[in-house]
Order: structure tokens, then sequence, then C-alpha cells
């Protein structure tokens, strides 16, 4: 009925959990859920959920993933010493859209999954399964974490009716809630009244390492959707076309998903003689990520709204340094001008729109590239976000509401 799940190239050894400070604890029974698998989609809740089972089944607890998958259902598989239930994603008819999709009808999926097995506790990463999770818990007192990996503001809701719904009962029935940084913990307090505990996502040290740099002129890298106008694609474009005016042998990389609309649109905004400066990798392979950091000079993420920027950690690994918005939980990664700088976003409604900010930004960072002791200050930087450092904390949060 059911076949192994593809394996992550990302996996690695750093992982492995370090059990000393936890060691008088006991085994748990955890779930971990969200609508959505890595690698079919690829976006930071794909990425804990596939990072953290991977890590607290290190730790020796007895771990199940459910989540969706485009294929048919996959279910009770067993990889890695995990169990995984993968359910079919069903279409709604009628293009109702984000008003009722797969990913709600996932919640009741997952729900029915939850009455047909008993945890000691769960872990959430979106407030369908979180739901689900609230359900069983009104049903059998069952705890749970919930991990806002967004910013959540009621301005969303609005329109979703459904999705309000879903997300209040999470946060009223969480025993514990996660926020991927300050500025996220405190608009949830500030919007919904709920206090979040500050927990970023942790990034494999292990596989995003510094690898041989490859002679040929400076790259300022941006990864990330190129569909998503927040993301800020163009406004890089602007600001590439004046960085060029200085330093005439840059070249701008956009990897990530790009639809045909959006690189036509890209390319129709780009001069004739600048074409060849702008390259769109596409999505390319996971395996080939460290090597597109460590090549590049500096990686950029000009996005607002965004809960964390987990490329900009991954670059810092690689020991590449990184220019961000001023905006969203940012510029609590590059808290230190020896690894990177922020620039004013402007604009904050749809997408930044500062380019003097953002121009001087990449020739400040571009200029800090060039000084040795840059790679070694990245990675050390780096370090503070990976599992080695934040992976006690994650399973420390399901040891603080399990019953005992």
């Amino acid at each position: 009925m059911s076949s192994t799940p593809p394996t992550d190239p990302t996996s690695s050894t750093e992982h492995a959990c370090d059990r000393d400070t936890l060691s008088t604890q006991r085994k748990l029974r955890i779930a971990l859920a969200n609508p959505y698998r890595w690698p079919y989609v690829r976006r930071g809740s794909e990425r804990v959920l596939h990072d953290l089972s991977t890590y607290l089944s290190e730790c020796d607890h007895e771990i199940t993933v459910i989540a969706s998958v485009p294929a048919r259902a996959e279910t009770d598989t067993a990889n890695d010493g995990m169990h995984h239930v993968y359910f079919q994603q069903r279409l709604i008819n009628g293009g109702l859209g984000r008003y009722l999709n797969s990913a709600h009808v996932f919640s009741w999926q997952c729900l029915r999954e939850l009455r047909h097995r008993t945890f000691d506790t769960m872990h959430c990463l979106s407030y369908y399964d979180g739901f689900a999770a609230a359900r069983r818990k009104a049903a059998t007192g069952q705890p749970f974490v919930y991990q806002v990996v967004g910013i959540p503001t009621r301005r969303y809701f609005r329109a979703v009716p459904l999705d309000r719904i879903m997300f209040h009962q999470t946060l009223k029935r969480a025993d514990k809630v996660l926020a991927c940084s300050r500025h996220a913990a405190d608009c949830l307090a500030s919007e919904f009244g709920r206090v979040a505990e500050v927990l970023p996502p942790p990034i494999d040290t292990g596989h995003f390492r510094p690898q041989p740099r490859e002679p040929g002129p400076p790259k300022i890298l941006m990864v990330g959707c190129v569909d998503e106008p927040r993301k800020g694609a163009k406004l890089l474009l602007q600001a590439f076309f004046r960085v060029k005016q200085t330093v005439p042998d840059a070249i701008l990389q956009f990897s990530g998903q790009a639809s045909e609309r959006t690189v036509r649109e890209v390319t129709a905004l780009i001069p004739e003689h600048l074409r060849r400066s702008v390259e769109i990798l596409g999505v390319g392979k996971l395996e080939d990520l460290p090597g597109v950091y460590s090549n590049a000079s500096l990686t950029v993420l000009p996005s607002v709204w965004e809960a964390f920027g987990m490329v900009l950690v991954e670059s810092l690994a690689c020991g590449t340094p990184v220019v961000g918005t001023n905006h969203g939980g940012i510029p609590g990664i590059i808290t230190d001008p020896a690894i990177g700088a922020c620039f004013e976003p402007g604009s904050t409604a749809r997408e930044a729109d500062n380019v003097d900010g953002l121009t001087q930004a990449l020739l400040n960072v571009l200029e800090l590239s060039r000084d040795s002791s840059t790679a070694d200050n990245c990675r050390h930087h780096a370090e503070q976000f990976s599992w080695k450092t934040l992976g006690p904390r994650y399973e420390q949060a399901h040891f603080d509401i399990v019953k005992t």
C-alpha cells in the first residue's frame, strides 16, 4: 500500500541529539503535523517538520509524522525509526481557493488519525493540524505545542472565517505556543493576547557549511520565491542596476521558485546590455545549496513580513555575509555588523521600496565580503541557530507540557 518516503539529502549527523542535559527525561510518543511536507513544498514549516522529527527521533522518542502529499495516501510507513502517515491531498471543487481547500480537509484527516492513536504530546506547525489537536485535547486532554511559523495579524483572517475559527481554537487550547522571532511573538501578543516563547527554527550546520569558492566576479544571491511580491525581487533588480555603476562586473542570481510569467516580467525589467549579468537559477537541487551560498559574495533577502529568514542563517553557516530588511524577524538574525547589514524597507504595505537603502547595504556588504575574517565570523554567528544549540529547547518544550 505504501512506499518509502523520499529521502532528504540535507540530512546529516549534525542532527544527532545531545542527551547529556536531558538524560533523566523519559521517552515520549510525539506526533508532528503539517498539511504539507518536505521536499514537495519547500517552506519554513515543511523544513521544520522534517528536521524536528529527525532530531526528536534521534533523541530516542517515538515519532509519528502526519502530513499530506499530492500522490496517493501512504499510511504507517516506517523509515529511520519513525512512523509516517501521509494523506492524499483533497482538492475542493468550485474554485473556492483559500476559503476552502486541501489544508482545511487535512484538518479533518488529521483529527481522524488522532482518534485512532495515542500520543503523549503533539507538535503542530499550522492551525489546520492545531485545530485537530485542539479538538482531540477537548476530548482526551492530550497536550500539544503550537509553533507559529508566520507573523500573525488579524487582517489576514478577516476574509477567511474558517481559518479564523481554527486559529483561535488552536491558540486557546495550545499548552505552549512558540514563535520564530521576537517580532512574531510581539504581534501575537498585541493582536491576539497570547504570550509565546521565542524559539527560532534551527538549521543543520553539518549540511550548510563553507564549500570551496570558485574564482570569478562578485555575486549577489537571492534565495526565495521570486513569485511573491513581498520578497522584493523587483526592488533588488533596481538596486542591482545601481550597484553595477560602482561594481561593473557584479552578477545577480535568483535561486528559488519562479513561474514562467515571473521570469518574463523580471526579464522585461532588465536593460538589454545587463541581461547577461542576471541569472535565474530556478529551484535547483537541495544538495547544491551550500555550494550556491558559498560561491556568492553575499546573500540578500529584501522582503517584508518575514517571520524569520532561514535562508540568511543558511548563508551565514556557509560563511557568506548577508543583507536583509529591517523588518519582521530579519533584524533578529543580522545583529552584528561583522556578518552583514540591514536596510530600512520604506513601505511595508506590499513590498519594500527603499532603493537607495538597499543599494548602499549591498555595496557595504560587498566590501565586507572581501575581509578575510568575514567567513569565520559568519560561521560562528550561525552556530547560535544550530540544532546543537536550539534542539534541546524544542525537546524541553514537550517535557514541559506532558503529564507526569
